[in-house]
This record gives structure tokens, sequence and C-alpha cells, in this order.
């Protein structure tokens, strides 16, 4: 293992929801119950000076800086981990990273469609981020923040699609997760795994501080999921905001 202790930034998030960026709430939740020393710091406003990308998460073992929560958890699987983030079994391995994939390319896009697209949500987030007084700087802020995420969406095709459409497709997303979880344990076997991380870290915000109530609405009506997520933090044991 190595022998300086990793750093994981990470956007901030509140009320016991690790971050306000599902990708940053699954590598806290996979650090968590992998049982691996580590140190968190939180960064408010511009990850320029720590991300080669602008984004986050990133982990840092000394000089070596990991973007992209995938190629996070692929690093910490190379580790000697008090527990492994993931089965070992080639078949249930590929069940896991199949959910991991699908959190991130299909149900990550939706609540960010939900949060960034959607017009009363979208002034909940930015009264959130940038403060209900905007200064003229603030302005521009939130000006060049909104452009560039709705021209991510766009790129990705969901910016295409109306709010209608995109709530419809969130909710066979949450029916599809439901359907697949077992009457106990989690998705890939009797531990959590990437998969499960992914999923905890989407849904467990689902409606964090009010922003997104239609999706929080759609969550909370399925408490299989529900209790997927407390299961989750409790394998980790981090207090579940849900």
């Amino acid at each position: 293992m190595d022998s300086e202790e990793p750093v994981l930034w990470i956007y901030p998030g509140g009320e016991q929801v690790p971050s306000i960026s599902p990708p940053c709430a699954k590598v806290v939740l996979a650090l968590a119950y992998s049982g691996l020393p580590h140190s968190i710091e939180k960064v408010f406003g511009s990850a320029k000076r720590i991300s080669p990308t602008g984004r986050l998460p990133v982990l840092a073992f000394g000089e070596e800086r990991i973007t992209d929560s995938v190629a996070i958890l692929d690093r910490l699987e190379q580790l000697a981990l008090p527990r492994p983030i993931g089965p070992a079994e080639p078949k249930a391995r590929a069940h896991d990273r199949l959910w991991e994939h699908y959190v991130n390319d299909t149900i990550y896009w939706q609540g960010l469609y939900m949060r960034w697209c959607v017009p009363e949500n979208h002034r909940r987030l930015m009264n959130l981020v940038l403060g209900e007084r905007l200064s003229l700087r603030k302005l521009i802020g939130r000006t060049l923040i909104t452009r560039e995420v709705l021209r991510r969406a766009r790129g990705q095709g969901i910016g295409l699609k109306s709010a209608d459409q995109v709530r419809a497709q969130l909710v066979r997303s949450l029916e599809l997760i439901e359907a697949a979880l077992p009457a106990a344990g989690f998705l890939a076997g009797e531990a959590p795994g990437r998969g499960d991380f992914a999923v905890a870290a989407v849904t467990c915000q689902s409606n964090f501080r009010g922003l997104t109530p239609d999706m929080g609405e759609a969550v909370a009506a399925r408490p299989k999921i529900m209790a997927h997520v407390r299961a989750v933090f409790a394998a980790c044991e981090l207090p579940c905001p849900v």
C-alpha cells in the first residue's frame, strides 16, 4: 500500500450529504467503506488550482493526482485495501461495474438536468451556490457556470430534451434500480460495491436542500431504494441523509 496517506478533494455538501456532486459523494462512500486512512479537503469555488480538468473529485497520493471518479476507484482497487470496494468473482464484478457505469452515464445526467435545466430548480441552485444577493462578479460567475453546464448537457444529448421527457426517463431509471435490488444484500452481492456507492450517491441527494423537489418525490416514493441508501451509508459507517 502507498505509504503516504491520500487526500481527496471534493465539492462540499451538507445535512449529512457528503457532497453536492454525486461523483464526489461516490468516492467519499467508497473510501469510507474501504477503511483506507485518508483525509478530505472541501473546495469552495474554482477547482482549477487542484484539478487539471477544473473538476472534482481529485484523489492525490503525494504528487500523483487522479481525476474522474471511475479512475479513482480503479486506482483504489490496485491497493491492498482493508475492505475491497467491489466483488472479486468475475461475473459479480462485471455486474457491479455495469451498475456504476449506468449511474454515471444515465442517472447522473438526469439529476444534472433536474438541477440545471429546470428553471425553478436552477434558480434555487444558483441562490445556494452564489447567494441570494448577486454582485456583478457573482452574476458573471453564475452566467459562465450555467453556460458551461448547459453546453455539457447539450453535448451529452440530455440537454436537447424536454423536462417532461427527462422526468419520465428518471422514473424509469428508478424503477429499474428498484427491480434490481435484492430482498437482502446489495446489487452485486452481500457487501456494497461500486454500483451501490454510485446509486446511493445520486439518490441520497435527490432533494438536497429542496433544490429538486420533483426528483426528491420520485425517490421518496420508492421505499426499497430509500432502504438501500440507508444500508449503504450504514455499511460505510456514515450518517445517512435520508
